[in-house]
């Protein structure tokens, strides 16, 4: 193949100089021949220079290929497919769901420009009108994984040389902002075992607010020694696979994570297991329960649908259990308060402990302090009185740390004024 781009002139053509150049070979190693026309040689000059500096820098000779929007989704969702959780398959068939509605499926992907892609990004208002809370407004969280979601799929677009650009990757991403919830303080923690009489509920909340464990974690925990460990004191979250008689878990973002336990959730373990059902493997399930979980998981596995099973298949009705406990307690808020605020409240009492954030991050199972900062942390009152309590220190020459800005400042005590 000819790397370079020639200048060709024909008289007898309208436009007599022509620049020419090939193509990448196809699979079957032929290349084709591209052209540009133009009247006056020096316009011809110019192009040539410009297309030729292009392909130096190593831009594709080859026009990108023709494929709908419909046909482009189908193969990266058949590709990503393999490698992505039911949870992610089922936001990836949401957004090209979407995709799909507002550009038409026919659309070629060439058409689908900076401009267009904004605009479809700006308008995700609402959530899915099959999704279970339909006429919901959607939030930056979802409008953003919307955009990521869209950014990966064109990203497949440019790699396969169907665009020379991706039409998502300059969209700034939505500030995402977290709903005010309910910080759970000790105290209130405490009137909620109270008025909690089944010690397996007690547990089961007790992990919750002293592990920081997820409801799935929580629910599909097991009395099998390994993952309630009392001799380490420790509670191992760990993926396991599925057998015919009990249904999977699988960890969130593969994070595997081993727990240390506080001692009164210990003792509210050690008295749900003196208390265990035999025959129930679960920690935190009745017998009951335990039955019709494992018909249900017989069910997906006798219908293909074993990697759809999901963690929180093992309970229901918790929230509304919860909210009971609460409102017997007497815990009154306007802010949202759901069963995620006892794992939410375990890291805001670690982070008023002064527990440093990439610990805390560990502990809770995120792969990104962001998480944390926007949708689990909060200052407080208590976090300025702490942060004000450290300042004095420095001031006063507590702290072995020393400002060194210049000399300590001398404040009267019965005057309240800065002393000479």
């Amino acid at each position: 193949m000819i790397e370079k781009v020639g200048i060709y002139h024909d008289p007898k053509r309208k436009l007599p100089w022509l620049v020419r150049w090939f193509e990448e070979p196809d699979v079957s190693g032929k290349s084709g021949r591209r052209a540009k026309s133009f009247r006056l040689n020096r316009d011809a000059e110019r192009f040539r220079a410009a297309k030729q500096k292009e392909f130096n820098d190593g831009a594709k000779r080859s026009k990108p290929s023709n494929i709908s929007l419909a046909t482009l989704c189908e193969k990266v969702l058949a590709i990503r497919k393999p490698g992505l959780r039911q949870a992610s398959i089922w936001s990836y068939k949401n957004t090209i769901s979407q995709l799909l509605s507002y550009f038409k499926p026919e659309t070629p992907v060439r058409r689908i420009g900076t401009e267009q892609a904004e605009q479809f990004v700006a308008s995700r208002e609402l959530v899915h009108p099959d999704h279970k809370s339909k006429g919901k407004e959607l939030s930056a969280w979802g409008r953003n994984q919307h955009l990521a979601i869209c950014s990966a799929i064109f990203a497949k677009a440019v790699a396969w040389d169907y665009l020379p650009v991706n039409p998502f990757v300059r969209i700034k991403k939505a500030t995402e902002e977290g709903q005010p919830w309910h910080h759970i303080i000790p105290s209130e923690f405490e009137d909620i075992l109270r008025v909690t009489p089944d010690c397996r509920e007690r547990a089961f909340y007790a992990v919750m607010y002293g592990a920081g464990l997820r409801f799935g974690e929580a629910v599909n925990l097991l009395w099998n020694g390994r993952d309630i460990d009392f001799e380490r004191g420790r509670v191992e979250i760990t993926s396991r696979d599925g057998t015919a008689g009990l249904p999977p878990f699988l960890v969130k973002d593969h994070e595997r994570r081993s727990l240390l336990l506080p001692g009164w959730t210990l003792d509210l373990l050690l008295r749900a297991h003196a208390f265990a059902d035999e025959g129930c493997p679960f920690a935190f399930l009745r017998p009951e329960r335990y039955q019709r979980v494992t018909a249900k998981w017989r069910n997906f596995q006798r219908e293909d649908r074993a990697k759809e099973w999901q963690n929180h298949h093992v309970c229901n009705n918790s929230l509304r259990k919860f909210k009971a406990r609460c409102r017997k307690a007497g815990i009154v808020t306007n802010n949202k308060l759901t069963i995620h605020c006892l794992r939410k409240s375990y890291a805001q009492n670690l982070a008023d402990a002064c527990t440093p954030i990439h610990t805390l991050k560990k502990l809770m199972g995120h792969s990104s302090v962001k998480t944390l900062e926007c949708f689990y942390l909060r200052t407080s009152n208590a976090n300025e009185i702490q942060a004000l309590g450290v300042l004095d220190r420095l001031y006063s020459g507590e702290s072995d740390t020393r400002l060194t800005l210049g000399p300590p400042l001398c404040v009267d005590p019965r005057k309240g004024q800065i002393a000479n």
